[in-house]
């Protein structure tokens, strides 16, 4: 009831129906006020009522149809319900066990061993190396092979030198030792021992004494071969262009180079124009894109 101050009467005012509060739940774990609604406990409640409904309904269905099928016979599924064990196929018969004798047979007759499985095939990487391993020593001796080449006085006097040292470093070949000296004639004896016999020999000592020798030893894969064809023939009108004496000797008393004939006299002659110390060893960084 509410007094108007405007008339002495009493006026009676209805408020407007409201709609009512849902009701809130406190929830024991939490301060939040769960409404009982949809999302509340009640619905939680009415729909895990619901799920037991749809179980129970799916296992009677699975009950009704297990009493509808028919059961199996002895003949499908063999005593007691449950089926026999497939029997090995008569074309592919069952695996024996080997024992630990080697033998597979029961009675240990017969010869029943498997037979050893066959080797696995290299592969090019190792067959390269398996035979790089069982490589004969004389394949190895020859990539070390050794020279005596020597550029006579003309030679060095018609600055050739450069020009024959290029032709062979080109080639591959390294050069092991190198020296310019002035041979004595009791050393040139010693080197033309085995012409001593010959009528050219004391002209062919004289000129050798003439003037100063660029001595060398040359390392390589058949160096004594290839190093006499690079040469030419000794007489250079037989030589061929290409070679040193076919492209720049006209006579044969001035051939401008000598090189030893065989792998024998190469050794004598090294021994005889250098000390074991003069000789240098090394590895050159282009020997492997020289050779395999």
């Amino acid at each position: 009831m509410i007094k108007c101050n405007q008339t002495s009467s009493i006026c009676s005012l209805r408020k407007a129906p409201m709609a009512p509060l849902p009701q809130l739940k406190t929830n024991p774990l939490s301060r939040r006020q769960v409404p009982l609604g949809t999302h509340g406990p009640a619905g939680c409640q009415a729909g895990a009522r619901r799920q037991r409904e749809r179980s129970g309904r799916h296992q009677a269905q699975h009950r009704h149809q297990r009493r509808l099928s028919p059961a199996p016979g002895p003949g499908l599924a063999g005593v007691g319900g449950r089926a026999p064990k497939r029997a090995p196929s008569p074309a592919r018969p069952a695996p024996k066990r080997r024992r630990p004798g080697g033998s597979s047979s029961p009675q240990g007759g017969g010869s029943g061993e498997r037979p050893p499985p066959p080797p696995p095939l290299p592969s090019a990487a190792a067959g390269w190396k398996a035979a790089a391993a069982g490589a004969p020593e004389s394949a190895m001796a020859a990539n070390n092979e050794r020279t005596f080449i020597a550029i006579k006085p003309d030679g060095v006097q018609r600055g050739l030198v450069g020009e024959i040292i290029k032709r062979f470093e080109q080639k591959g070949f390294r050069l092991v030792a190198m020296k310019l000296v002035h041979a004595s004639e009791d050393l040139l004896k010693q080197h033309y021992i085995d012409l001593k016999d010959r009528p050219f020999y004391p002209g062919l000592v004289k000129y050798m004494n003439s003037g100063p020798v660029v001595a060398m030893v040359w390392e390589g894969l058949n160096v004594v071969k290839t190093g006499r064809v690079m040469l030419g023939e000794t007489n250079p009108a037989d030589s061929k262009p290409g070679t040193i004496r076919g492209d720049f000797c006209i006579q044969v008393g001035r051939n401008i180079i000598h090189g030893s004939d065989s792998v024998e006299s190469a050794q004598k002659e090294i021994n005889l124009w250098f000390k074991p110390a003069e000789l240098v060893d090394f590895k050159s960084c282009a020997h492997d894109w020289i050779y395999e």
